[in-house]
């Protein structure tokens, strides 16, 4: 870790992480050798924990099996590779990493979207997708994490200010969510439970994605 740049950058950005959880030698078992090196050196030297008071979490991905299985439901990612959550943001937009890909998919339930680069949907080895991690991580900015109101000014801070800051198990809602109409406004924003939160927002509406996933072959690990 002590010679990662890449991540170097991100802490010279985001701060020392708060908030750890650390990372039992089980999970690594588990994650080795699926996930990448880079991403479980992180997890070494941190644990699960939040950067920028709140602004992006590193997890436990085997947490989030269920809540990203069903939002993927029903668009061809399944199909494509098998894919878990590596980081999420305050206001419950998901990071996730494919066994054949690397990272590159993203699943944003607050304007109901899953998406990834027509690039990204291509077989990389487990080397490969360490480059993918780093950049990640290395090219993070605070705006990255963060949403717009109607008026286009941040509103993260803000929600820090009104509601208080998040815990690991909670996100910034909004009540009522914005695929029924409500308004991205502060006023808006809620502290609410992450997990029931997110499988809410799912029945609400089905995610849009991008159309050409659809032509996307079944990636293999090279």
């Amino acid at each position: 870790m002590e010679d990662d740049q890449d991540f170097a950058l991100f802490i010279e950005s985001f701060g020392e992480a708060t908030g750890h959880v650390q990372v039992e030698a089980s999970s690594f078992s588990r994650w080795t050798g699926i996930l990448p090196e880079s991403l479980l050196s992180y997890w070494r030297r941190d644990g699960w924990a939040n950067y920028g008071n709140g602004r992006l979490w590193t997890v436990n991905p085997e947490d989030y099996e269920e809540v990203s299985r069903t939002w993927l439901a029903g668009t061809p990612f399944p199909s494509i590779d098998t894919y878990h959550v590596f980081a999420r943001t305050g206001f419950g937009k998901l990071y996730l990493c494919g066994e054949a890909s690397g990272a590159g998919l993203s699943i944003d339930p607050v304007r109901s979207e899953v998406f990834a680069l027509q690039n990204r949907l291509r077989a990389r080895s487990l080397g490969q997708q360490d480059g993918g991690i780093k950049a990640f991580f290395a090219c993070a900015e605070w705006d990255d994490f963060d949403l717009m109101d109607g008026a286009e000014e941040l509103l993260f801070d803000r929600a820090v200010n009104a509601n208080g800051p998040l815990l690991a198990d909670e996100m910034y809602g909004f009540e009522p969510a914005l695929v029924c109409g409500g308004e991205p406004a502060i006023r808006n924003l809620r502290r609410v439970k992450l997990q029931p939160h997110l499988h809410m927002l799912r029945q609400f509406a089905a995610p849009t994605f991008p159309r050409y996933a659809i032509h996307a072959k079944p990636l293999v690990r090279k």
